[in-house]
């Protein structure tokens, strides 16, 4: 009975153990096509190391922009119930802000912390009915113990101010200074903290890379003009006459079928082509100072003896397009090119049980996944609710990886629908003068995508008339041929008519039948 007390400690010990420490990298409009052998060999290496390595290869987010991706990423939420549907008015338009995967591992006794790009628009007063207050930046996010976040811009690659929990850390020029160095450094001395702390750590390492982004030539050489991405000084030089891939949606040359805002897009010309070119070489050149800090990450764990006690999942906010449907360095567009980003995971093989393994390059596994799944998987891993310590909760949308990881092959995976959104309906009307882009909800399973466009009208905010959009991904891997017809003017075929049911239906859903309460309200899939 007298021991009782004295192995207290011991068993807190034990249970960390038990619970695996989590990393998160996260890019910024990577695209699959871009996470490569030769562009991050050490990140693959790292990540495929003892077989334990799986690639998702269908992997899409559940917004193809950054704002509304990373919010649903900390909320495991789709924007039509976490808020936020746009960089605009971004994280003011959080629900429950206090609600997120940080508050939740805190409360259930994680050390948290998050280094890099957050929700834009942090810095911003609050708007009137909103009480909160972000100290203009500096102050750390709810939930978050260790805060290295952006201060004002962030898209900064050299001489970026962040706020280190509270203190703002103004970057200066050299390679010390170039942003992904500096994250990259902050992360290496998270994990040494780990040594220290008996408790188990969940860290999201958030890199500007490859995004637009800024710093002052000659230091970015002429990747320092025009926006395009900046890397570290000299690194051009490998990537200086690297191609630009065509693949056949290049320069698409038939866009008749296609919603107006993509009909109306000049042809890629000589001009386009060679800012086309220096935009994918410089997001190449950018991405070996993030591919070096994953691999001083995992050396660093493994120093520790940490690394088979941590999971590692590498992958980005949404993808890019570089002159796919004659679209010049973008995302937001409802095409694969965007709505696809690279996820990798290695996880203890303690906690994966009788799987899948390979040495080399991860394991594939082709189902389709998202954003919310991988919130989801975190908390699977960790044996924690999505509920704060003072009893907050929120329902996700997502579901566990956990049995794909594990080699498993459930029948959801097979059947399963996927929703993803910019903007929204209720929005539409309230936006006057912005006709930058359309609004629209769309649906992904594993052969076909279907998309329910809104026009806006720049001029009023108002929308005109709706538009739409049926991919057969088998048959048409590069959307080349639009199947859907407007029901207003024509019949839609079976297929159309029963995938927009569905989409009727995800854009309302919450939830996963058989794990959350039933409600009101259809669950996700």
């Amino acid at each position: 009975m007298g021991a009782g007390p004295a192995s207290a400690p011991q068993d807190a010990a034990a249970a960390a153990q038990a619970r695996p420490n989590v990393i998160v990298v996260l890019t910024d409009d990577e695209s699959v096509a871009e996470l490569t052998e030769r562009t991050m060999p050490e990140t693959l290496e790292a990540l495929s190391e003892d077989g334990n390595g799986t690639e998702f290869t269908a992997s899409i987010v559940s917004s193809p922009l950054c704002c509304p991706s990373r919010a649903g990423s900390i909320s495991g939420q789709y924007p039509h119930n976490d808020g936020v549907f746009d960089n605009e008015p971004g994280y003011p338009g959080l629900a429950d802000k206090g609600s997120t995967i940080y508050s939740w591992l805190q409360a259930a006794g994680y050390r948290t912390g998050h280094l890099g790009r957050w929700l834009l628009n942090y810095d911003a007063p609050a708007p009137p009915g909103e009480d909160y207050d972000t100290d203009g930046g500096l102050a750390a996010p709810p939930g978050i113990d260790h805060w290295f976040g952006y201060v004002g811009s962030q898209t900064l690659y050299q001489g970026a101010t962040l706020s280190r929990n509270g203190t703002p850390v103004t970057l200066g020029g050299g390679l010390r200074g170039y942003t992904t160095r500096a994250i990259n450094r902050e992360a290496l001395g998270f994990v040494r903290a780990a040594k220290s702390d008996p408790r188990p750590f969940f860290l999201t390492v958030a890199q500007i890379a490859p995004h637009a982004g800024g710093a002052v030539p000659p230091a970015g050489g002429y990747c320092g003009r025009g926006g395009l991405p900046v890397p570290e000084r000299g690194k051009i030089g490998k990537w200086r006459t690297e191609p630009l891939p065509k693949p056949p949606n290049f320069d698409e040359s038939k866009l008749g079928d296609k919603p107006d805002w993509v009909q109306t897009r000049p042809g890629l010309g000589a001009q386009r082509r060679h800012f086309l070119r220096l935009g994918w070489r410089c997001a190449l050149a950018t991405l070996g100072s993030v591919d070096r800090g994953v691999g001083q990450l995992v050396e660093q764990l493994e120093r520790q003896g940490e690394l088979d006690n941590t999971a590692v999942f590498f992958t980005s906010d949404n993808g890019y397009l570089f002159g796919e449907h004659r679209v010049v360095l973008n995302k937001v567009y409802p095409y694969e090119e965007s709505l696809r980003v690279p996820l990798l995971a290695r996880v203890p093989e303690r906690l994966l049980g009788r799987g899948v393994r390979r040495e080399g390059r991860p394991a594939a596994v082709e189902y389709p996944v998202n954003n919310l799944d991988l919130t989801a998987t975190i908390l699977d891993l960790a044996g924690a609710p999505p509920c704060t310590a003072a009893g907050a909760c929120r329902v996700l949308d997502g579901r566990s990886l956990m049995p794909l990881l594990s080699g498993k092959r459930p029948d959801w995976a097979r059947q399963r629908t996927l929703l993803f959104q910019i903007g929204s309906q209720r929005q539409c009307g309230a936006l006057p003068g912005r006709g930058m882009r359309n609004f629209y909800d769309g649906i992904r399973t594993r052969r076909h995508v279907y998309v329910e466009l809104d026009r806006v009208n720049p001029d009023t905010g108002q929308c005109d008339r709706p538009e739409y959009e049926l991919y057969d991904l088998k048959r048409d891997p590069y959307q080349l041929r639009n199947r859907a017809v407007n029901p207003a003017l024509a019949t839609p075929s079976p297929l159309q008519a029963s995938l927009a049911q569905r989409l009727a239906v995800m854009r309302q859903c919450s939830g996963i039948a058989g794990r959350d309460p039933a409600s009101a309200r259809p669950f996700c899939e």
